[in-house]
């Protein structure tokens, strides 16, 4: 199937402000006239693998840190592949498609299980091949790391903002920072566009963080 429209990540931290801007690059977008769609993964509610992912995010079956990444990364696969066939038909209508997380977001988060980074490279290979050859998802066009140093995203992960929806994922330190240096190796790997969250030492202003996301992706999108 020929694809006209572009699909664009927007990856990061946990709590980088991923859902923040891609609903203010969206919006942007359509008052534009741009044709756009957006999908927040996991989908807990919308999907059958998003809402056995969100009982092992609660614990209900375990630590999920501690689930083998591939098994871990084919839940997330899962969840991806029902709305497959939703997002290449958006694509070959000619719409743009800006993601909350996508497939890069196993790279991270389970690739961050793996600390040798010979068996890590590995598993991105088999990652890819699951998700693009296997089960034929849309690959992105382009995809942005909202990059935040590891203290200021555990300053403001332990908020009151943030605090009362965190999961265990979110607040184990140890694998917060092993998803922080798989972010570093995966991002130069897959030459992924890098936007700091923080500048002079300051955390930057959404509006000024999401000038810099439009500036990346609007010339994507005809």
């Amino acid at each position: 199937m020929s694809m006209s429209g572009k699909l664009i990540v927007v990856e990061g931290a946990d709590g980088a402000g991923k859902a923040t801007q891609v609903k203010l690059l969206v919006d942007r977008f359509k008052a534009e006239g741009i044709a756009v769609e957006t999908v927040e993964f996991p989908r807990y509610e919308e999907s059958f693998f998003g809402a056995y992912i969100k009982e092992w995010l609660d614990e209900e079956h375990g630590n999920f840190i501690e689930l083998d990444p591939r098994l871990s990364a084919i839940l997330f696969a899962g969840d991806r592949y029902e709305i497959r066939d939703t997002i290449t038909g958006w694509l070959a209508e000619g719409k743009h498609i800006i993601m909350d997380r996508y497939v890069t977001a196993s790279m991270l988060h389970q690739g961050a299980k793996i600390s040798d980074v010979e068996k890590r490279g590995a598993f991105l290979l088999w990652l890819q091949r699951l998700e693009y050859d296997v089960l034929k998802a849309a690959r992105p066009d382009l995809v942005v790391y909202l990059d935040m140093p590891a203290e200021m995203r555990h300053a403001l992960l332990t908020t009151d903002e943030f605090k009362p929806n965190l999961g265990h994922t979110e607040t184990d330190e140890l694998y917060q920072n092993a998803v922080q240096r798989c972010a570093e190796h995966v991002a130069a790997l897959e030459k992924w566009k890098i936007v700091s969250c923080f500048m002079d030492g300051k955390l930057r202003s959404k509006d000024n963080i999401n000038t810099e996301l439009y500036g990346l992706i609007r010339p994507l999108l005809n």
